[in-house]
């Protein structure tokens, strides 16, 4: 015989702690299944406001701080079990950080002395820009890519969001810092 299963429904209010920290709002809910924690930043700007916002945000994983090479701050959030991953979208921004709740502190602190802290590494930017460029040729034979780009075309005309990116030539007039000062 199969148990009945009834649906359970969310009450906003009482599920989810609401507060503020400063003037952001914060919504919390107590992971009661195991010993994870997962955070996540939301940011309503995204690549329409700022095209250099996501190769920001993917150079952050190739860069270091004063103190530590890019090397040794991925071993320190693999110490931590930690991970995360910071994406950009048209109108949103965010910035996701996962990882065990005993290590809670310390990858949060890990994570904003990588932000704050961040060091312009002009090698990692050259070999971050030629992958780009490597990855924009290899979209020319990509059918999905094409696809994607015929439809953006469709709906909006020559002035769409598939082409709202940084050109090859502004990609090589890019500085570690331009980025840098993006990401912050």
């Amino acid at each position: 015989p199969e148990t009945s299963v009834e649906p359970v429904w969310i009450d906003y209010k009482k599920d989810i702690d609401q507060s503020t920290l400063g003037n952001y709002p914060l919504l919390s809910v107590q992971n009661k299944n195991n010993d994870l924690f997962s955070l996540y930043y939301h940011f309503n700007t995204g690549s329409y406001a700022d095209k250099l916002l996501p190769i920001a945000a993917s150079y952050l994983r190739f860069i270091g701080t004063q103190d530590k090479t890019a090397d040794e701050i991925t071993q320190d959030f693999y110490a931590l079990a930690t991970s995360f991953n910071v994406s950009t979208q048209g109108e949103e921004s965010y910035i996701s950080i996962g990882g065990l709740q005993e290590n809670f502190d310390k990858s949060i602190a890990l994570f904003h002395d990588l932000i704050e802290n961040a060091q312009a590494d002009d090698a990692a930017l050259e070999a971050y820009i030629a992958r780009l460029k490597r990855g924009r040729e290899n979209n020319k034979k990509n059918k999905g890519a094409i696809q994607r780009g015929l439809m953006s075309y469709a709906q909006y005309g020559a002035d769409n969001p598939f082409n709202y990116e940084l050109t090859n030539e502004e990609l090589d007039k890019l500085t570690a810092e331009d980025l840098l000062e993006s990401l912050k």
